[in-house]
């Protein structure tokens, strides 16, 4: 397990990906949104969105579990926080877990269109 560091992901000179770890905490900025674009096609083809929602709750009711918090960004903006630090409100309605909060929902339309 990572203690702590930098990491950024690019695709030729573009950035897309940049990784940030401290402490319990992971923070997953995507910066290019073609990147994620290609990503998303990808994983599609094999599973159902039903199934990658039921996969994101096992992923984040374990981080919790355990102590460990994910933060999705999108272009700096945090998107959704996945793990012990997730504070749903509404978004526990659509979830069905208190690990998995939508901290912007605008921002999460925008990367996922």
């Amino acid at each position: 397990m990572l203690k702590s560091g930098k990491a950024c992901i690019s695709t030729g000179d573009i950035e897309a990906i940049k990784l940030t770890v401290e402490d319990n905490k992971i923070d997953l900025n995507i910066v290019d949104k073609d990147f994620l674009k290609l990503a998303k096609d990808e994983g599609s083809q094999r599973r159902s969105l039903q199934d990658m929602l039921s996969l994101l709750k096992d992923i984040a009711e374990e981080l919790k579990d355990e102590g460990y918090t994910i933060t999705v960004s999108y272009q700096g903006k945090t998107v959704l926080t996945l793990g012990s630090e997730a504070t749903p409100m509404l978004s526990r309605l659509v979830t069905h877990t208190d690990a998995i909060e939508i901290n912007n929902m605008a921002k999460l339309v925008q990367m996922a269109v």
